[in-house]
């Protein structure tokens, strides 16, 4: 058929289109060179586009002499103490190993993480030239915080990152406003834009900052060394500081990691959500992406370490059924799980059954793992235990979707790949006869053993070797090997090894296994024979958990006998003495603590309620409000100012105490409990009914709760709903006078229908 005048008419048009975004593209490429060309090269990188930070402060900073760079005091919480010339010496090759506390070489330190295996294996496997090796892992960090660390890094003359990352991806709680959603394209074109010199000059002329960087100097001092020296370049700027543009709508995270399993909620705070999974995900893919961009644009190396986990002999952190499973089902499978073994075949059937009904529920797929392993079936085993560590409900160990996004980013950007759980696998099979790592390579879910980490070192090695950047020595045999095993292990004395026990107890305890916990810290305080302190101290916490306070009080008594400046014994003994009513005591120990540490939030807590015990109120207030300041979601803290506010009359201050305090920390039952009772006392019963609904969602537990939820609601003429309520209230705190009083007239109003019921105020 021939061409219609229409579409004659429109091959013209369609034509000029093209040639006039051809033209915008290339005025677009001249205007990018010429800016280039003229100097206005974009930031080696960008920032985060996903989150903000509230405050920064560069990790490394020149010591007293001015020649070399040390760890800031104030970072070694978090970071080993380092120390590496200003400029960097001639023919060394300066190494940066990056990522979370398996970098940092917990269960112990620098000198038997993989840093330090390479800092003693380096020289011997290729001693052609000079290594410095530069451990700057964080503990808890997860990839955005380990970006911004090697933003500060590339001032520093990089030659190679290593960076091993992954596990702590889900640490901490954060939203991703209106990024929520986003297609992951979209954020791609925007993330290159912002590299671009036209989109940077752009900023300057309309006097923005670009996300993630700031126009002041960080927080905790200049960037200059002494005398107005600048220790590298925008280091300060580069460290990742708060941000200066006020248009920016980007979350911001604290300066230090705020993980979720610190809240005394521990491992309730996880729920199932594969929405909030896959943003984490495409966070986790744009925080890879910035790192090798900033790599390349500095001219260094770049090596990603595929994260390893122990698969057996670590059971889930939490587990959670179909949500759309009868609670009866539920209870029924529940109770089923505790009956079955994995060390009996005849559990076996029925583990295969639940497991087939129930493919999410990681504890089901853990034991089913184990049975298969004992019965023989090594893949069906691997196969789900792999399955029970990517449906952990508290995702601890970095699961199968985290390694797929660290191998697409890697092939992407032509990053080399260190494939170390399929070394780990091998290393399994050697030792067990099955490709599953367990207790014989890790101390606990991630954290490995010293053996084991120096066979990563290895592994690096002979990458570094493959990638034309060291020359093995050929003297550098299997002998070499060992005595430099030795060198690194015989680094690691009695004390260390005390003390790697109690860490790893410590990070059992965090995670919810109590009982794991404890029985490890008792090692702990065997293998020390009583002579170590913190091993003491976490005694005493584990003890304190059980409900043995004598023994709690003992313990920490122990661990400041052997160090009387030892802060957290300190706190943790004064809140001891101060729940037994033993003010005075409490108030000697609080004070020295806050001498040891005058940034220790709860510490300000305590003392402040310890102040109020004498009636001393403005002066506890000000404790209060000082606790706030240091740590703002600090529940108690707002819930405690808002009750001594409410005790005094102040109504408007209290509400607004309590209120600031939801803000803060939406999650504390207490805090809902006393605003719906504020609520009730002003005669807000419908108000208040909301609180009290919220704190027993939060607390089921909560008898005082459920007792106000039910006044409200007999108040409110909920008259069945308000005696169920009272119903629970009264066999979870059968010795309650006024619950029990408060139930019988609730009885007698749902039978006749009529009459007062009492309040719902009267907060406790």
């Amino acid at each position: 058929m021939p061409p219609t005048n229409d579409r004659r008419r429109r091959a013209p048009r369609a034509r000029r289109a093209l040639i006039q975004l051809l033209a915008g593209l290339v005025l677009l490429v001249a205007l990018e060179l010429l800016l280039r060309l003229f100097g206005l090269a974009p930031p080696a990188d960008a920032g985060d586009p996903y989150v903000g930070f509230s405050s920064s402060s560069r990790l490394f900073v020149p010591d007293a002499s001015g020649a070399r760079l040390e760890t800031a005091p104030g970072r070694r919480n978090h970071f080993n103490l380092q120390s590496f010339p200003s400029t960097k010496p001639a023919d060394t090759l300066r190494i940066f190993c990056l990522g979370g506390s398996s970098t940092y070489g917990r269960p112990y330190t620098d000198s038997s993480s993989f840093a330090g295996w390479l800092r003693e294996l380096l020289p011997q496997a290729a001693p052609g030239q000079a290594y410095e090796v530069i451990n700057a892992g964080g503990v808890s960090y997860a990839s955005y915080r380990v970006a911004v660390i090697m933003q500060e890094l590339l001032n520093y003359e990089p030659d190679l990152f290593v960076v091993y990352t992954g596990h702590n991806e889900f640490l901490e709680a954060r939203t991703y406003g209106a990024l929520q959603g986003s297609p992951s394209l979209l954020l791609g074109l925007g993330d290159l834009a912002s590299r671009s010199a036209l989109f940077h000059g752009l900023q300057r002329l309309l006097g923005t900052a670009a996300p993630g960087r700031a126009e002041q100097a960080p927080e905790g001092g200049s960037a200059s060394g002494p005398g107005g020296a600048s220790a590298g370049a925008s280091a300060g700027a580069s460290a990742g500081a708060a941000d200066g543009n006020a248009a920016d709508r980007r979350p911001l995270l604290p300066a230090e990691v705020s993980a979720l399993l610190d809240a005394s909620v521990g491992p309730d705070a996880y729920q199932r959500d594969d929405a909030g999974r896959a943003q984490v995900l495409e966070h986790l893919r744009s925080s890879l992406t910035r790192m090798a961009a900033m790599a390349a644009d500095a001219g260094a190396a770049l090596v990603f370490v595929s994260p390893a986990s122990q698969l057996k002999d670590c059971r889930p952190f939490k587990s959670a059924h179909d949500a759309a499973l009868p609670a009866a089902e539920v209870a029924r499978r529940d109770a089923l799980l505790a009956t079955l073994s994995p060390d009996e075949p005849a559990a076996l059937p029925a583990l295969r059954e639940l497991a087939a009904a129930a493919p999410r529920h990681a504890l089901t797929q853990d034991l089913l793992g184990e049975a298969l392993l004992r019965a023989g079936d090594v893949p069906g085993a691997r196969a789900a235990l792999v399955t029970a560590r990517d449906e952990d409900i508290v995702p601890l160990r970095a699961a199968s979707d985290v390694l797929q996004v660290l191998t697409d980013v890697a092939r992407a950007h032509d990053v080399p790949l260190l494939d170390w759980v399929a070394r780990m696998d091998e290393l399994a099979r050697a030792q067990t006869g099955a490709p599953i790592p367990g207790a014989e390579l890790f101390f606990d879910h991630v954290h490995m053993t010293p053996e084991a980490t120096g066979e990563l070192a290895l592994e690096l090695l002979a990458l570094f070797e493959r990638q034309g950047w060291i020359e093995r020595s050929p003297g550098f045999d299997q002998a070499a090997i060992d005595a430099a095993s030795r060198r690194v292990l015989a680094s690691l004395d009695s004390e260390a090894h005390v003390r790697a026990l109690t860490r790893v107890a410590q990070v059992l305890e965090w995670a919810g296994k109590h009982d794991e916990a404890r029985a490890l810290n008792e090692r702990a305080v065997a293998r020390s024979g009583g002579r170590d302190a913190m091993s003491l101290w976490a005694q005493g916490n584990h003890r304190r958990a059980a409900g043995d306070l004598t023994g709690a009080e003992a313990s920490y008594r122990a661990a400041l006998a052997l160090d009387a400046d030892y802060m957290e014994a300190h706190f943790n003994l004064g809140e001891l003495l101060l729940s037994q009513g033993l003010f005075e005591d409490a108030a000697a120990h609080l004070k020295r603590a806050l001498e040891l540490d005058p940034g220790h939030a709860p510490s300000h807590f305590a003392y402040g309620v310890v102040l109020d015990r004498r009636g001393e109120v403005t002066a506890a207030r000000n404790a209060w409000r000082r606790a706030i300041k240091l740590q703002p979601d600090l529940a108690d803290a707002h819930n405690q100012l808002g009750v001594s506010h409410l005790r005094a009359g102040d109504v408007q201050a209290a509400e607004q105490a309590l209120r600031r305090g939801l803000a803060a920390a939406p999650g504390s039952a207490r805090t809902h409990h006393n605003l719906g009772v504020l609520l009730a006392e002003s005669g807000r019963v419908a108000q208040a009914l909301g609180e009290f609904q919220a704190a027993v969602t939060l607390d089921p537990q909560r008898a005082s709760s459920r007792h106000k939820l039910g006044m409200a609601q007999m108040i409110l003429g909920q008259l069945q709903l308000g005696l169920a309520e009272l119903e629970r209230a009264a066999a979870l705190d059968p010795d309650d006078a006024r619950i029990a009083r408060d139930l019988s007239q609730a009885r007698i109003r749902a039978g006749f229908q009529g009459g007062p019921a009492g309040g719902a105020g009267g907060g406790r």
